[in-house]
């Protein structure tokens, strides 16, 4: 049996255009965007612990993919599955990235572990100072032509969590 049966799907049947999450058995993991019977995976971004040896297969680093779109960055697509920030390497060669998961033990027991969105609802009071002729002219007028002068967080509560089915 192999030490990468998920990886191996993936490689099959694809991530369909996103980022699928790999747990390494050593606690850490890497996210891949491949299409299916690829011969390179498209797109691999590896904990930044988890560090591929410098060799051709991992030479087409994509330092300002990541910067010039925000993915993975401020809660994009990538960090939906990655908690961190990680390098983002382009073009690699499914047997590299094969052996970066081998080197590392191998795919951890558990890897379809889901994924839940939670919305956080938070209450702020903010104040604007108009020039109206009225309170009701301020009222209607205050987004347009205020300016904002203070912010105060009111309260802040989880408004839901439900499994992220995208």
């Amino acid at each position: 049996m192999t030490s990468t049966p998920h990886f191996d799907r993936l490689v099959q049947q694809g991530t369909g255009g996103r980022f699928s999450l790999i747990r390494l058995v050593e606690g850490h993991a890497l996210s891949v965007k491949i299409e299916p019977g690829a011969t390179e995976v498209y797109e691999v971004c590896p904990f930044p612990t988890v560090r591929p040896d410098n060799t051709v297969a991992w030479e087409n680093e994509d330092s300002w993919e990541g910067r010039l779109t925000g993915e993975g960055t401020d809660g994009g697509p990538l960090l939906r599955s990655m908690p961190v920030q990680c390098p983002l390497y382009m073009d690699v060669p499914v047997e590299a990235v094969r052996e970066l998961i081998i080197q590392h033990g191998g795919e951890a027991d558990e890897q379809d572990r889901p994924v839940y969105r939670v919305t956080v609802q938070r209450t702020e009071i903010i104040q604007y100072v108009i020039e109206a002729d009225s309170p009701e002219d301020a009222q209607a007028r205050y987004l347009a032509d205020g300016v904002e002068v203070g912010v105060e967080s009111e309260s802040i509560r989880i408004a839901s969590v439900t499994l992220d089915e995208q």
